[in-house]
């Protein structure tokens, strides 16, 4: 019954990493470490955000102790594009 008190929601806390990664990234990949998890394990984390954004994520693997987010190029505006069609030309 020792269990960490969460401070956000699971939606909320979805939304966090969602969004925190996508908008830093520059690759389309980004981790976060378990302390970033508001006492999720990595585990909860994944399903968590699945649940929530499985759609525009690519892949999530735990690997060294991080949650590993492969988030598609679409949904990361400051992702560099290896792409030749770009409407922006």
């Amino acid at each position: 019954m020792d269990q960490m008190k969460h401070t956000m929601t699971d939606k909320t806390l979805a939304y966090k990493l969602f969004n925190q990664g996508r908008l830093l990234t520059t690759t389309g990949n980004w981790h976060f470490e378990v302390d970033e998890l508001d006492g999720r394990t990595l585990e909860e984390a994944r399903v968590i955000l699945l649940d929530e954004y499985g759609y525009w994520i690519a892949d999530i693997e735990i690997e060294n102790g991080d949650l590993d987010i492969m988030f598609y190029l679409k949904v990361c505006p400051y992702a560099e594009q290896e792409e030749d069609d770009n409407d922006d030309d």
